[in-house]
């Protein structure tokens, strides 16, 4: 925290309190203060640092990047899941489920088992503290997570922004950025040996803060779009797009492309929503884009066509 003065506080030689100039639930918080009349000192220190000056010449370099002869494939469903209730209408149609770390995991792990169905605990974004889990996989958020991981099978979270075919370390599944358009998807997809996922249903995060003021809800910006937050088990809030992201009508393109999977987001949704998205996209029904459409208000194709504005 930085920016404001402390005005209040109260020592008993051993604690001391402070009264914040915002507003805080009541609770637990680790908090680091930020030295904010250090700034100067450390600048000066900084710039008295002798630095050589040196002459350096700029040469292109050739990168000879190998085509991937993908075929076309029926790209696998993964469900991201938040809750058994939601789990068991997806079931049916999903072959892997990606999972919010949350007190019944276990139960959802078993539910997936039984139907063999691939089951992956989702890890969670931005935490100071890496969760251990007992498992074969997880879906990785950081690269710190990355390397705690590494000896398990690794699926790699679109905040990752996996955009480029020589991005390292190598995982078993990339999830291509959602920034990405249909082309640059292409180019990637023709150069990159491995697995790659690619997001086609759900609101997108657009941020993820631990920022004390922001409550569960809805943001309306001045344009009047309406982005829900929800808050999870750590404090974190999460802003959500105005509007779910759904590509059903180019799923041929994803399996022309050579996309191995498709990720659909459906945590924190109704069951019978989950339901008709999963089985719209198992079985390519374009007929249920418009009852999709009226159950989620605005929709959107992201960037996939127009790209980044």
């Amino acid at each position: 925290m930085g920016g404001f003065d402390i005005l209040e506080f109260e020592s008993d030689g051993l604690i001391t309190s402070i009264t914040p100039p915002f507003s805080l639930d009541d609770g637990a918080y680790l908090v680091f203060k930020t030295k904010d009349r250090d700034f100067d000192s450390i600048s000066q220190r900084i710039s008295s640092i002798p630095i050589p000056e040196i002459d350096a010449k700029r040469e292109d370099t050739e990168i000879d990047l190998k085509e991937i002869g993908r075929t076309s494939r029926t790209p696998q469903i993964s469900c991201y899941i938040s809750s058994p209730r939601t789990l068991e209408s997806v079931l049916p149609y999903a072959d892997r489920i990606y999972y919010d770390l949350n007190p019944r995991m276990e139960e959802a792990k078993s539910m997936c088992l039984d139907q063999g169905i691939e089951f992956v605990p989702l890890l969670p974004r931005n935490l100071p503290h890496i969760p251990r889990v007992d498992t074969d996989a997880v879906m990785a958020c950081t690269l710190g997570q990355l390397r705690e991981y590494q000896d398990l099978k690794v699926y790699g979270h679109y905040s990752l922004n996996f955009f480029n075919s020589l991005t390292i370390p190598k995982l078993h599944q990339y999830t291509l950025s959602v920034e990405l358009t249909r082309d640059e998807m292409r180019e990637v997809l023709s150069h990159y040996p491995g697995r790659l996922e690619a997001m086609a249903f759900g609101r997108i995060e657009l941020m993820v803060t631990r920022d004390p003021s922001i409550r569960e809800g809805v943001l309306v910006d001045d344009a009047g779009r309406k982005f829900s937050v929800y808050r999870d088990r750590w404090g974190y809030a999460h802003i959500l797009n105005c509007a779910d992201l759904l590509l059903l009508d180019y799923l041929d393109e994803f399996q022309t492309m050579g996309v191995d999977s498709i990720g659909l987001d459906l945590r924190r949704r109704d069951p019978g929503l989950c339901e008709t998205v999963a089985r719209a996209f198992k079985e390519y029904d374009l007929k249920k884009k418009g009852k999709i459409k009226r159950k989620c208000g605005r929709v959107t194709v992201g960037h996939f066509l127009r790209g980044v504005t």
